[in-house]
C-alpha cells in the first residue's frame, strides 16, 4: 500500500486528475471519487501529499461545478470531509488554498440555503418563474442537508471559524488573501460563536495587548452588513487587512 501510495501513476490518481481538468466532468463522478477516499484511505491518504492534494482539488473543483453534491453527502462523510480539511488549514502547504476555497464554497452556499428557507424569501418566490422556484426549492433541500449534519457535529463550522482566524491574524500567513475568503460567511454563520471568541480573546490577551486587540475587532466590523454581496465582502477583507496589522505589530 505504500508503494502504491507513492506511484503518481496510481489508476485513481491518473483518473482524478482527468476528471478535475475535465471541464464537462459529470458531479455524480467526482462524488464517487470523494467517497472512495473517504470511505477506505482518509487517514492514510493524510500522509501522502500526491494523493491527498489530488483529493483537495477534485473536491474544490466539484465545490465549483456543483456545490450542493457535496452537502448531500451523508453525514459522516461530510464530517470526515470537513475534518480532513480543517487539519489542512492549520498546515502551512500549499493544499490549504484547496481547502480554504472549499470552505468557501460551502459556506457561502450555506448562508444561501438558510436565507432561501425563511419565509420572507418563500413569499417573494412565489410569483418569481420556475427555473427560480427549482432553484429555491434545491436550496431549502440543501439548508435540511445543513441542518442534519449540524445535528451531527454542532461545532463543525464553529471550529473551522476559529482555524482560519487564528491563522490569518496569529500566526505567519503566506496565503492570506486565500485564507481570508472563508471568514466573513463563517462570521455571519457562527456570529454567537465568534462574539465568543472574541470576548476569550481578549480576557486572555497578554498585558498591554487587550485594548489593540479590542480596537482591532472594532475595524474588523467597521461598515460591515450581513450579506454576502461583492461589496461587502470587499470591505470586509480591506478591514481584515488592517485589523491583522494592527494585530501584529
Amino acid at each position: 500500500m505504500h508503494f502504491l501510495c507513492k506511484d503518481k501513476h496510481l489508476f485513481f490518481y491518473v483518473h482524478a486528475n482527468k476528471t478535475i481538468q475535465n471541464s464537462d466532468t459529470n458531479p455524480f463522478l467526482c462524488v464517487v471519487f470523494v467517497l472512495f477516499f473517504l470511505s477506505f484511505f482518509l487517514s492514510f491518504f493524510l500522509s501522502y501529499c500526491v494523493p491527498f492534494s489530488v483529493l483537495l482539488r477534485l473536491m474544490d473543483a466539484l465545490a465549483e461545478k456543483d456545490i450542493h453534491a457535496i452537502v448531500q453527502l451523508p453525514s459522516p462523510m461530510f464530517i470526515s470531509l470537513m475534518t480532513c480539511v480543517q487539519i489542512v488549514l492549520e498546515r502551512p502547504v500549499e493544499e490549504a488554498t484547496y481547502a480554504a476555497s472549499i470552505v468557501n464554497r460551502l459556506v457561502t452556499y450555506r448562508y444561501s440555503c438558510q436565507q432561501s428557507s425563511s419565509p420572507s424569501t418563500a413569499e417573494s418566490a412565489s410569483s418569481s418563474v420556475s427555473s427560480s422556484i427549482a432553484s429555491l426549492q434545491k436550496k431549502k433541500e440543501g439548508w435540511q442537508h445543513f441542518v442534519t449534519h449540524h445535528n451531527h457535529s454542532p461545532t463543525m463550522f464553529d471550529q473551522i471559524l476559529i482555524t482560519i482566524f487564528q491563522q490569518v491574524c496569529f500566526k505567519h500567513c503566506p496565503r492570506l488573501w486565500s485564507m481570508s475568503r472563508p471568514l466573513l460567511p463563517l462570521i455571519l454563520n457562527s456570529a454567537d460563536h465568534f462574539r465568543q471568541y472574541k470576548q476569550q480573546v481578549l480576557s486572555q490577551a497578554p498585558q498591554g495587548r487587550a485594548q489593540v486587540y479590542q480596537l482591532a475587532f472594532s475595524k474588523l466590523d467597521e461598515d460591515i452588513q450581513p450579506t454576502l454581496s461583492s461589496k461587502n465582502r470587499d470591505r470586509f477583507t480591506k478591514n481584515l487587512y488592517a485589523a491583522v496589522k494592527m494585530i501584529r505589530e
